[in-house]
């Protein structure tokens, strides 16, 4: 009688035990502590081509800095505003986004990224092209640092001068559709580029 005690005693503690492990095991997955950097780099690229906040909000940092090198320019996003303003902004332009390249480097992303839409249509004439060093921690992007390949500056300047210059006279209500990235903003933006390319069609 003692022994079938026992017996069933330490078969019931091997179940428990096999389950309480099996928890430890698919909550340490769920957390996903050895997730790749170049995979959640690549779903932040697929994020944007889609304009997909839902994936986006789950790939960033509570503050996303990113860096323009060329012009030393530094800006701290909150989620909530690159994922609600600036994504939507950009969303509304139909932009696609496309990874020429892509590797790891010492523990950063680096990428090569083509990017054309509405407005760089109008003011560039052609995609715009740029090399990107990403950075990542705890599997939460932190850091996008930004260095132009194919940028013609006297085209855009030129390009946008003109549209500013269009709307200023043809369409004063539309004035200040530069100030800001935001939904209301981006709709004035693209109602000035539509009502732009087919005056000139």
């Amino acid at each position: 009688m003692r022994d079938l005690i026992n017996y069933s005693f330490s078969k019931y503690f091997n179940i428990l035990l096999l389950s309480f492990l099996t928890v430890i095991m698919l909550s340490c997955n769920g957390k996903n502590p050895n997730a790749s950097s170049l995979d959640i780099a690549k779903k932040y690229y697929q994020a944007l081509d889609k304009s997909n906040r839902e994936v986006m909000s789950g790939l960033l940092e509570d503050t996303l800095y990113t860096v323009e090198t060329d012009y030393n320019y530094k800006h701290a996003f909150t989620k909530e505003d690159y994922v609600n303003n600036w994504m939507v902004w950009d969303s509304l332009f139909n932009p696609t986004y496309t990874v020429l390249e892509i590797d790891t480097l010492n523990d950063q992303i680096k990428a090569i990224i083509s990017k054309h839409d509405m407005r760089i249509q109008l003011l560039h004439e052609a995609p715009t092209v740029w090399t990107e060093t990403m950075y990542i921690k705890d599997n939460k992007i932190t850091r996008i640092e930004r260095q132009n390949v194919t940028f013609n500056d006297s085209i855009w300047i030129k390009n946008r001068a003109e549209l500013i210059n269009w709307v200023n006279i043809n369409h004063p209500e539309l004035i200040g559709f530069l100030d800001g990235q935001n939904k209301s903003i981006g709709k004035k933006y693209l109602k000035a580029i539509t009502l732009f390319n087919n005056s000139h069609q």
